[in-house]
């Protein structure tokens, strides 16, 4: 393929074999480590700060929130779970709670 490519791009065809090879040899270690010695996953810490605001149009009144949190992040090849904890740092409380538990996936594109 990426012969083709070469040669789409004017190169001439007997030269697209030496310099594809080059390439490959390039980037051989990386794709090796990818495919043969990467861990399929991660586990990793979190650290989470989230800031915001409340706004009544009607009554003219706001309130800026801020939080604050820790908690782990689990990668599963292409797939992120993260849970956190945040406590309210600023901002209005509802029934004395400061904080919550806090959950998300994540699915990225190999490609």
């Amino acid at each position: 393929m990426m012969q083709e490519t070469l040669v789409s791009q004017g190169m001439p065809r007997d030269e697209t074999s030496p310099r594809t090879a080059a390439v490959c040899a390039e980037i051989e270690h990386a794709v090796r480590f990818v495919v043969e010695d990467a861990p399929p996953y991660a586990l990793r810490p979190l650290l989470r700060i989230d800031s915001g605001g409340l706004a009544r149009v009607l009554a003219g009144a706001s309130a800026a929130c801020l939080a604050a949190g820790v908690g782990l992040g689990l990668t599963i090849v292409s797939t992120c779970i993260e849970a956190c904890v945040p406590r309210t740092v600023s901002g209005p409380v509802v029934d004395g709670a400061r904080s919550a538990a806090c959950l998300g996936i994540v699915s990225k594109s190999l490609f």
